[in-house]
């Protein structure tokens, strides 16, 4: 068994055993001397047990571990492991100190807690950091709010009521960027709304919010009428969740049905291209399907600000950081090689997005993912 499959099947039985009520009692019995030599199978060892405590209440902190894995503080994987799954339950975790606070409990893990913190605080983790704390049935300008569709890095999605227009819509609301320009961004998503194709989300207008420090992007409401519930509309979801998150059966999509999606989408994306747009993180997260199975791609052109965090659960979250020769954003796991060196990207960036979501839906798990097996 290769070590990826060893680390799967060891996770699987800790995260099974909690599920059935055992769990205060598994984790010794996995501690062989085979999975304590290797410091990757240990870290996702206890990294599925510290998330299964978290989940049920538990202070699942390193210090800990150590009684079962005395050396642990020696162990740097481990040690990363654990303090990521701290650090996502911290309520300080934002806080520019809390670098500080982790040493000063765990003097041996300065570089650990570096390395945690940086990473952290780089690639957008924290899928509150885009918050607006704005409820259902808020007002903004002419819209009111009705449910909140997602949460990411970049802000929020709402499916929100046009009140002068008289039409429901996604409503994209962002944080007024402090590291480039909101004009740009605003331009972006204009210049997305001349493209028209029937697997392309619509941009209707963007804008300010005066008075709020927002920008919004009013998008098509991706949907289609409830054959069982007359004027009620049912949202489609993205392939992300209906083949990679686990909604429904993993791998849902066969190969007939992942290349006729992936038809459309292409065929959307080549579209945008003539018109001198590329999209910049195709992904499956941002290909929508309908309840009748159209696919819908969304977020044309808004790549820079619309970096959006997968999913709970999720390791691969879209980022938006300045390294290299310029500014990377997308998101790691379908990013082509130029992006990731900080290019600009370009209609073959997108054309190598394309083949490795194509690769996602026919696994259905990421690319990158000790999940995916070849």
């Amino acid at each position: 068994m290769c070590m990826d499959d060893q680390m799967i099947e060891i996770a699987d039985r800790i995260r099974d055993a909690w599920a059935a009520g055992h769990g205060e009692d598994v984790l010794s019995t996995m501690l062989t001397g085979e999975v304590l030599e290797e410091g990757a199978v240990l870290a996702e060892v206890l990294q599925a047990d510290a998330e299964e405590r978290w989940d049920r209440g538990q202070e699942a902190i390193l210090e800990r571990y150590i009684s079962v894995v005395p050396d642990l503080i020696t162990r740097p994987e481990a040690c990363r492991a654990l303090l990521l799954c701290e650090l996502a339950r911290r309520e300080d975790r934002a806080e520019p100190e809390v670098a500080d606070r982790l040493k000063a409990r765990l003097p041996g893990c300065a570089e650990a807690i570096d390395i945690v913190v940086g990473f952290y605080a780089s690639f957008g983790a924290s899928v509150e950091g885009g918050a607006t704390g704005l409820e259902p049935g808020s007002r903004l300008g002419g819209y009111e709010l009705r449910d909140r569709l997602g949460r990411g890095s970049f802000g929020e999605v709402w499916r929100a009521w046009d009140s002068r227009l008289d039409r429901e819509v996604a409503l994209k609301l962002l944080p007024e960027p402090v590291d480039h320009d909101a004009d740009t961004v605003l331009a972006e998503a204009r210049a997305a709304a001349a493209l028209i194709h029937d697997n392309i989300v619509r941009v209707h207008s963007a804008g300010r919010i005066e008075g709020a420090g927002l920008l919004y992007i009013d998008t098509q409401l991706v949907g289609e009428p409830s054959p069982d519930e007359p004027g009620v509309l049912e949202v489609g979801r993205s392939l992300e969740q209906l083949a990679i998150a686990g909604v429904g059966q993993r791998g849902a999509f066969a190969p007939r049905r992942a290349a006729v999606v992936l038809e459309c989408v292409c065929r959307a994306v080549a579209t945008a291209h003539a018109r001198g747009v590329t999209h910049g993180d195709i992904k499956p997260g941002n290909i929508l399907l309908t309840p009748s199975g159209r696919p819908m791609v969304a977020d044309f052109g808004l790549a820079v600000v619309a970096c959006e965090v997968v999913g709970a659960g999720s390791a691969i979250g879209g980022v938006s950081i300045e390294a290299g020769p310029g500014r990377i954003t997308g998101t790691p796991a379908y990013m082509a090689p130029e992006q990731a060196r900080g290019e600009k990207p370009t209609p073959l960036s997108d054309v190598y997005s394309l083949g490795v979501t194509l690769l996602a839906l026919l696994t259905g798990a990421h690319p990158f993912s000790p999940t995916r097996r070849a």
